[in-house]
């Protein structure tokens, strides 16, 4: 899709997501019930340190969201390389 107005810009609308979270590797926090959102109850709230599971991710899977926590765009080194060799800017990228 690209932007009106902005022969540059385009958008990545990543639809694919996977329930990859290490739980016992991340740092987050969970919604709770004094948190006075029953509908998030459980989920993630905030995570400050994230680890995923590979052994959850099919080997052809380089670009995907996570189930339970959309902030993140994952990739795989492939494509980060991808936007590195291409000059591509505005993301960051970081190991999990």
């Amino acid at each position: 899709m690209e932007l009106d107005g902005a022969e540059n810009y385009f958008v990545m609308n990543v639809l694919t997501r996977l329930d990859c979270i290490s739980e016992e590797l991340s740092e987050f926090l969970k919604w709770e019930a004094k948190d006075g959102r029953p509908e998030k109850l459980g989920e993630f709230r905030m995570v400050t340190r994230l680890r995923i599971d590979p052994r959850n991710i099919p080997a052809t899977l380089h670009v995907f969201r996570l189930c339970r926590w959309q902030v993140p765009i994952v990739v795989s080194e492939r494509i980060r390389d991808s936007f590195i060799r291409a000059g591509l800017v505005g993301a960051s990228f970081c190991p999990v």
